[in-house]
């Protein structure tokens, strides 16, 4: 799915509130899209899995975060998009400005900036911010907690 047709999606989405949550993982999603996608403010649920965000996407991402968008949006999955340390400390200063204030699920491993060694550190002074934020960065991370899974 090219940029300018998940644009047109987005478009089409928010003139159905029903549709809360949009699954567009592995399209060539990018930065373009970003803002469109923030504009649907219905939008709970936003997978981006293995999209070409990189870091223009982490810097139109936080644009929209800081203009008030994705207000509602509750879980966001950002994994596997190419995204730095320098992204997530970007990123992490738009959620702790209050951007998303509904998110409770961000996932976001698969990514360069997560083989970082200060980046644990940095999840969990985000988690002093947002208490409410489960944090998925590492594989078998059940709880959000960045740390050992849940015993089983």
């Amino acid at each position: 799915m090219s940029p300018a047709v998940i644009i047109r999606l987005a478009e089409a989405i928010k003139q159905r509130p029903q549709l809360a949550s949009l699954d567009i993982s592995g399209s060539k999603a990018d930065s373009t899209c970003v803002p469109a996608l923030g504009s649907v403010a219905h939008l709970e649920k936003l997978s981006l899995m293995g999209c070409e965000l990189g870091s223009e996407g982490v810097v139109a991402l936080c644009a929209s975060l800081a203009a008030g968008q994705f207000a509602g949006l509750q879980d966001l999955c950002i994994s596997g998009c190419e995204i730095t340390l320098a992204d997530f400390t970007s990123l992490f200063s738009a959620l702790k400005a209050g951007g998303a204030p509904a998110l409770q699920e961000l996932e976001c491993g698969a990514n360069p900036g997560c083989q970082d060694d200060a980046l644990p550190e940095m999840v969990a002074e985000m988690r002093t911010h947002r208490k409410t934020l489960n944090i998925h960065w590492i594989a078998a991370d059940t709880q959000g907690a960045g740390g050992a899974p849940t015993p089983v």
